[in-house]
């Protein structure tokens, strides 16, 4: 199991750098080459990122629709609305 997570760590590493010149990197992108296996385990972790990223920025989105909602929809919060509306209309 340890060698997983270092693999794991390895491709995270590779997957961050912003040197994509440096002979580290082509070395890595020479494994991916001649080693099918390590590149379907970086798609697969690339992937995952993307899910990652999105989920969050789809939890982030519902976050400020009810931010959104409790700030400018709720009468409770009236003068806060007109405070905003009065800024946004002088511009």
């Amino acid at each position: 199991m340890r060698t997983s997570l270092n693999e794991i760590r390895s491709i995270e590493i590779q997957l961050q750098k912003a040197e994509k010149n440096s002979e580290e990197y082509l070395y890595w992108k020479a494994r991916l080459l001649i080693d099918p296996e390590l590149n379907a385990k970086v798609k697969w972790q690339e992937k995952a990122y993307k899910l990652i990223r999105y989920f969050g920025r789809k939890s982030l989105k519902k976050d400020l629709n009810t931010l959104h909602q409790n700030l400018m929809l709720n009468p409770a919060n009236k003068h806060f609305q007109l405070r905003v509306r009065e800024i946004f209309s002088n511009s």
